[in-house]
């Protein structure tokens, strides 16, 4: 299985606090099988954990991880970690990964 995800807010600035990130996963199944996604975050909420195309919303200041496990239901997923930080309001200092995942 092949995938690809992309982790960033709207506007690419660091996250504030209360903010929301789009969470962006694309998976294909070698064998056509329909992929399921599972999305979580430690300290964050995920608006729905199972949709390729969702939000992050932070709720404390810090560095939370997100993760995504895509999975054909049969004998293959790929599971991918990825970290964000999110500022107080008003503070430019915190950065946000904003890569894809390969």
């Amino acid at each position: 299985m092949q995938s690809i995800l992309c982790c960033k807010n709207s506007n690419s600035a660091p996250s504030p606090v209360g903010g929301t990130i789009d969470l962006v996963a694309t998976a294909v199944d070698a064998d056509g099988d329909p992929v399921a996604y599972f999305w979580s975050a430690r300290d964050g909420s995920i608006a729905d954990p199972t949709a390729a195309i969702t939000e992050y919303t932070r709720t404390v200041a810090g560095t939370d991880v997100i993760d995504l496990v895509a999975d054909d239901g049969h004998d293959c997923d790929v599971a991918r970690t990825i970290s964000v930080v999110c500022a107080d309001e008003g503070d430019t200092t915190a950065a946000m990964s904003d890569r894809p995942w390969e």
